[in-house]
């Protein structure tokens, strides 16, 4: 089964998809520029397909990329910095008696505890 579209029925998908761009680009990009971007990809896309069912659809899809990228040139976002916070030191590793555990730096011990094993070691 192949489908195709009648002049009507192009005409008609066309003019859908260029109320619903203008309503998206409102503000933003004018009627004509919109409805000049869709006939655009239209003939893009017709001039390369071998299925016509689905011309309207690409082509509005086509029109869409296009009007957000000259949305995008006129209203750039800003760049974001990104700020890094220095982490916070890991607590040390203690077992449940409250002596270091195995790997623990020397500088993390209790000092108490460090003391006593410097002492008898």
């Amino acid at each position: 089964m192949t489908t195709t579209l009648t002049r009507i029925d192009r005409t008609a998908a066309l003019s859908r998809s260029t109320e619903r761009l203008v309503a998206e680009f409102e503000g933003e990009v004018p009627a004509a520029r919109v409805s000049e971007t869709l006939a655009a990809a239209y003939v893009h896309r017709s001039a390369h397909a071998t299925i016509h069912g689905f011309l309207p659809l690409l082509a509005e899809r086509e029109a869409r990329a296009a009007l957000n990228a000259q949305v995008q040139e006129l209203h750039p976002q800003p760049e974001l910095e990104t700020i890094y916070a220095p982490q916070p030191a890991a607590a040390p590793r203690l077992s449940f008696d409250g002596r270091p555990r195995a790997g623990a730096p020397v500088e993390r011990m209790n000092p108490t505890w460090a003391t006593a094993k410097m002492t008898i070691f």
